[in-house]
């Protein structure tokens, strides 16, 4: 979570100590000495806890009010504001070329892989008769590339896959030529 500068976190240690002091004055046990297994420590710690989650809560709540700290659906309604809507993500896409030994079938969906435990899927049934051309989309949002050249449950007619334009995004290039 990216959270600004100037929220700050609850200190836990701090409170702990303003409540054993608070403790000691209201119970007028002066002298109280907080043991590990102690009641009165547990209920503290408990109530510190949730006191934790609240205020991360509270404060992931004001950092997205801010432009630089917003994400997800906060900075689309943040940006809404001013008029603005952000371009939806797309899974990065690229043109991949089968050749076959025989006349096969790949249906859509198949998954191709890197042996690395990076997958992509084809986006439509694919005829291969001597060679296709397919696109496939990645299964992660990255700008990294991968070698997806094997399929993952093998065709014994696929002779070979190579990948002819490498993983890009295709929504967010054609925005930026318009």
């Amino acid at each position: 979570m990216n959270v600004s500068n100037f929220i700050k976190p609850l200190d836990i240690e701090k409170e702990r100590e303003l409540i054993l002091e608070e403790f000691k004055q209201k119970s007028k046990k002066l002298d109280y000495v907080p043991l590990i297994g102690d009641d009165y420590m547990t209920l503290i710690d408990i109530f510190l806890y949730i006191q934790a989650k609240f205020i991360e809560f509270i404060n992931y709540q004001i950092s997205n009010n801010y432009l630089n700290f917003s994400t997800g659906e906060y900075l689309d309604e943040l940006v809404a504001l001013i008029g603005l809507k952000r371009i939806e993500a797309i899974k990065p896409i690229a043109k991949i070329k089968f050749s076959a030994s025989s006349p096969t079938f790949l249906s859509k969906g198949t998954k191709l892989t890197d042996n690395k435990g990076h997958f992509a899927y084809l986006i439509s049934d694919l005829e291969v008769k001597k060679e296709a051309l397919a696109y496939a989309e990645l299964d992660s949002f990255t700008d990294e590339q991968y070698q997806t050249t094997t399929l993952e449950i093998p065709n014994i007619y696929i002779s070979k896959i190579e990948i002819t334009e490498p993983f890009k995004d295709i929504k967010q290039e054609k925005a930026m030529m318009s």
